[in-house]
C-alpha cells in the first residue's frame, strides 16, 4: 500500500508502527496505539521531552538527549522535502509537504537541556536532524530569533543546502543562535552530476564563498560527496580534494551513489539493468557499490572514495587544516582535531586500542603540538594568579614611599615626583 504522497513522487509506503521507525514518531508508538502509520501524513507530534520532566530522563536511555555530562542530543523541528533528489528516500518516506513544530516547543526543548546540562554541571551539544534545516527561510529566522530572545543557544549542528546559505542575515542568526557545524550535501563539483540527479540547484561555483561566509562567522561545515555519479570518471577524487583543499577547513565525507529502494534513482537503474544488487540493503555492505557506473568500474569507483578518505585525512591533511585556524583558540583547534579523527574512523574504524594508537603515533606530531601549547596557556594563567599583587592603599603609599639621597642627580627626580604625589 501507498499514499498518495509517496506515489506521486513515486515512493514510499505505509510502514509498521514497531518502536523502532523512525525519531519521534516512534518513540510515541505507545501513546499512539495506531499499529500502522503513513510518515509523510501522520500530524507531527508534540515532543513529549518538556512535560516528562528532568527526573523522568535516564542519562544513556532518553532520545533526544543521549547523556548530559558531555553528550549529544537528537531535535527534529519538521519532516518532508519538496525538493526530491533522485538518490533520497526523504521526499517518498515523508512525502513533498512540510510539516513544523511550533517555534515554543523547539524553544522549550532546547531550554530544557539546558537547564539540565547546567544542574548536572555538564555539557550538551544539539543535532538538528531536519533533513534540510532552512528549507523555509522566512520559518527558520523566525525561530533562530525566538531561541536568541530566550537564551536558549546550545552548541548545535544542522543539515542545509548550500543554495540556502547565500543568505547573509540567514548566517548571522545562526552564529548568534549557537551554531556550530553546517553538514552541506554538495555531492559533486560537476554540474552534469548534480543535474542528472534533480540537484541541480547545488552551484559548485558558489561552494567556496559559502564557506567563507560561514568561517566568518566561526561556522564550519561537514561536506558531503557522492562518486560513482553517471558522470564520474577515474580521478574524480583528485579533482574533488584539488577543490576541497582550497576551502575552510572541514570535514569533508565520502560515499558511494547508492540506489535506495523506492526513490526515483533505484527505478530508473533497474529499468536500466544496472543494478548489482537489487536487494543490498538485506545484505549491508558498507562502502561497495550496488549498481554499475557508467563511465567507470565498480572496483574503481570504491577505489576513489578510499582515496579521497585517505587524503582527507592523513597526517599530513591533518597538520594543515589545524595550521589554517591558528588563529583560533586551542580549545577550538583541539576539538576540530578529535572531531577529525572520529570522521576518519566512519570510513577507517576506531574499533579498539591498536587503531587508536595507530592514529595517535602517526599524528604525534600535531599531537604534541597542541598539547605543548594547551600546558603553556595552562600554566602561565596559573602563575599568573599565584603572583597577583594587591594595590596599595594611598595611605600605603606616601607612608611607603621611597627613601633618596636628595644629592644625586636621577633620585632628585624620583623625590620630586614623591613631594608632588605626597602633595
Amino acid at each position: 500500500m501507498q499514499n498518495k504522497a509517496s506515489q506521486k513522487r513515486g515512493g514510499g509506503g505505509i510502514y509498521k508502527y514497531h518502536n523502532s521507525l523512525i525519531s519521534h514518531e516512534s518513540r510515541l508508538a505507545h501513546q499512539t496505539h495506531l499499529p500502522f502509520c503513513a510518515p509523510s501524513r501522520l500530524f507531527y507530534p508534540r515532543s513529549p521531552a518538556p512535560a516528562a520532566g528532568l527526573s523522568m530522563i535516564s542519562r544513556l536511555g532518553y532520545s533526544p538527549c543521549h547523556g548530559v555530562h558531555r553528550g549529544g542530543a537528537e531535535h527534529r523541528r519538521h519532516r518532508g522535502c519538496p525538493y526530491g533528489c533522485e538518490f533520497c528516500s526523504v521526499t517518498g518516506f515523508f512525502g513533498d509537504s512540510i510539516r513544523f513544530r511550533s517555534n515554543k516547543s523547539v524553544v522549550d526543548e532546547l531550554l530544557m537541556l539546558k537547564a539540565r546540562a547546567k544542574k548536572e554541571g555538564g555539557e550538551i551539544a544539539v543535532f538538528f536532524v531536519d533533513d534540510n534545516f532552512a528549507i523555509n527561510i522566512k520559518r527558520t529566522k523566525s525561530l533562530l530569533k525566538d531561541i536568541i530572545a530566550a537564551d536558549a543557544q546550545l552548541p548545535w549542528v544542522a543539515q542545509i543546502s548550500a543554495n540556502l546559505l547565500r543568505d547573509e542575515e540567514l548566517v548571522d542568526l545562526i552564529a548568534d543562535a549557537g551554531g556550530k557545524w553546517i553538514f552541506i550535501g554538495m555531492e559533486s563539483i560537476d554540474t552534469e552530476n548534480l543535474a542528472s540527479v534533480n540537484k541541480g540547484f547545488n552551484k559548485p561555483n558558489e561552494y567556496t564563498a559559502v564557506l567563507q561566509r560561514l568561517a566568518q562567522r566561526n561556522l564550519y561545515a561537514i561536506t558531503s560527496f557522492i562518486f560513482g555519479m553517471d558522470n564520474d570518471t577515474v580521478g574524480v577524487a583528485d579533482r574533488t580534494l584539488g577543490q576541497v583543499q582550497n576551502w575552510p577547513p572541514g570535514l569533508p565525507v565520502f560515499g558511494l551513489l547508492t540506489p535506495l529502494p523506492a526513490t526515483p534513482l533505484y527505478g530508473r537503474l533497474l529499468k536500466e539493468g544496472r543494478l548489482t544488487r537489487p536487494k543490498h540493503w538485506f545484505d549491508f555492505a558498507p562502502f561497495e557499490m550496488a549498481h554499475t557506473p557508467l563511465k567507470m568500474g565498480i572496483g574503481e569507483a570504491q577505489d576513489e572514495v578510499k582515496h579521497a578518505w585517505t587524503a582527507s585525512y592523513s597526517p599530513k591533511r591533518n597538520q594543515a587544516a589545524i595550521d589554517s585556524i591558528s588563529d583560533q583558540p586551542i580549545q577550538f583547534r583541539i576539538g576540530h582535531l578529535i572531531a577529525r579523527f572520529f570522521f576518519r574512523g566512519i570510513y577507517f574504524p576506531l574499533m579498539g586500542k591498536r587503531d587508536w594508537f595507530n592514529t595517535v603515533f602517526q599524528n604525534r606530531k600535531l599531537i604534541f603540538q597542541l598539547t605543548s601549547e594547551a600546558l603553556g596557556l595552562w600554566w602561565r594563567k596559573k602563575d599568573s594568579s599565584i603572583n597577583v599583587t594587591v594595590k596599595p592603599s594611598r595611605t600605603q603609599e606616601i607612608t611607603e614611599a621611597p627613601q633618596v639621597h636628595l644629592y644625586s642627580i636621577e633620585n632628585s627626580k624620583t623625590a620630586e615626583s614623591t613631594e608632588l604625589d605626597v602633595a
